[in-house]
């Protein structure tokens, strides 16, 4: 069973995170503001954001 599959629609396409992902997702995750009401939020600082980006590709969780 994939548990990740790749859905394609008419509008939209999602498909699991893999690491080239990495650059733009930091670019929005970067904005201090989107964690503010967040528990970790201090994930918009580089270091923070890349061992979470890290885990969630480690265990396929992304």
């Amino acid at each position: 069973m994939d548990r990740q599959p790749t859905l394609i629609g008419e509008l939209v396409t999602l498909r699991p995170t893999n690491a080239d992902d990495y650059d733009a997702l930091y670019a929005v995750a970067s904005d201090p503001a989107i964690w503010d009401q967040h528990p970790a939020h201090d994930r918009w600082q580089a270091a923070v954001f890349r061992g979470f980006f890290d885990a969630g590709l480690a265990t396929g969780g992304c």
